[in-house]
């Protein structure tokens, strides 16, 4: 089950690390095995509905204007995005290995066209090279080595 008293109180002891001197995290703390046995009671009967968010501003690295979750609300919201992470996880290493395997054989079709572009280059310098070697003794009128080329 998603939501256990162990894994919400796990998720308790993570979030209240950065927290442990708010208002919020205090009070919350006041009552925490009753306020975690009504969240659990709340999510498993899925009533659960989530507080207010706190708002405020902080100046650094600039001025912006934070909201975030109360703490209550982080303890609810942790078990169910860390079990989405998880899935998550195997769903994105799956697409790399997917994305990483179609990548190597674009590399390797590119590899074999440059090696076939290779081949018919030499080819084709082999044929000119024939070519010239037959026609040095026919030479234009005006001496040039390509004058028998007629234009």
């Amino acid at each position: 089950m998603l939501f256990t008293f162990e894994n919400l109180y796990r998720q308790y002891l993570a979030c209240r690390r950065n927290k442990r001197n708010t208002l919020n995290a205090l009070r919350f703390e006041a009552r925490q095995e009753e306020n975690l046995l009504d969240l659990q009671e709340a999510l498993a009967n899925r009533t659960y509905v989530p507080s207010r968010s706190v708002c405020f501003f902080v100046k650094k690295p600039k001025l912006r204007e934070i909201f975030a979750a109360d703490f209550r609300d982080r303890k609810a919201q942790a078990p169910v995005s860390s079990d989405a992470q998880k899935d998550t996880t195997a769903d994105v290493l799956a697409r790399q290995i997917e994305f990483l395997q179609r990548q190597l054989e674009v590399a390797e079709a590119r590899e074999k066209a440059a090696q076939e572009r290779e081949w018919r280059l030499l080819d084709i310098v082999e044929q000119q090279g024939r070519l010239l070697a037959g026609q040095t003794q026919e030479r234009g009128p005006n001496g040039g080595l390509f004058g028998w080329l007629k234009r």
